[in-house]
């Protein structure tokens, strides 16, 4: 894995080949508008697609390869983590990222291939508008919001959790 770029909130992180071609052997099969399911979040269009074995072996390996960046948590180091994946497209409007949870955005082709999002950071007001591209993973802190400008945009989300004792 390449270099990554931290910005205000989240961190923009170069996928190596290997790894975007293990994430496109994962996800072959056809994925029918029938088989999306739409979540019930008010104010945004997302749907949900079938998580199967081969997408979490895929997503495994992600997190593998992140694991340095999931450790250094800022105060949240020696905190227990665990987490759970997802193949969400969003067609309009934003997810933010909750509370003691990290979500790692990993961009799957979907058409148009030229889709645009912004990322907002809720508690600085910083924006970074990007396109959302296949050969990148996007690792967001709590607050951090991905916005679509041009989409839909399709991703498998996996969602990094810290368990805090008593919580």
């Amino acid at each position: 894995m390449s270099t990554p770029v931290q910005y205000d909130g989240f961190w923009h992180i170069p996928l190596s080949q290997e790894l975007q071609d293990t994430l496109r052997s994962a996800d072959q099969s056809p994925i029918t508008s029938s088989q999306l399911k739409k979540l019930p979040y008010p104010g945004i269009d997302l749907r949900e697609s079938p998580w199967n074995n081969e997408k979490l072996d895929a997503a495994r390996k992600v997190i593998v390869e992140l694991t340095s960046y999931i450790k250094n948590w800022p105060e949240k180091e020696n905190f227990p983590k665990n987490w759970e994946g997802k193949d969400l497209t969003l067609f309009e409007g934003a997810l933010c990222t909750e509370e003691d949870q990290r979500d790692i955005y990993i961009p799957r082709q979907l058409q148009p291939d030229d889709a645009q999002v912004i990322i907002h950071n809720k508690q600085t007001g910083s924006t970074r508008p990007l396109t959302w591209d296949e050969s990148y993973v996007y690792m967001l802190e709590a607050g951090v919001r991905v916005i679509v400008v041009k989409g839909p945009i399709r991703f498998f989300l996996l969602a990094v959790k810290c368990k805090q004792q008593g919580k």
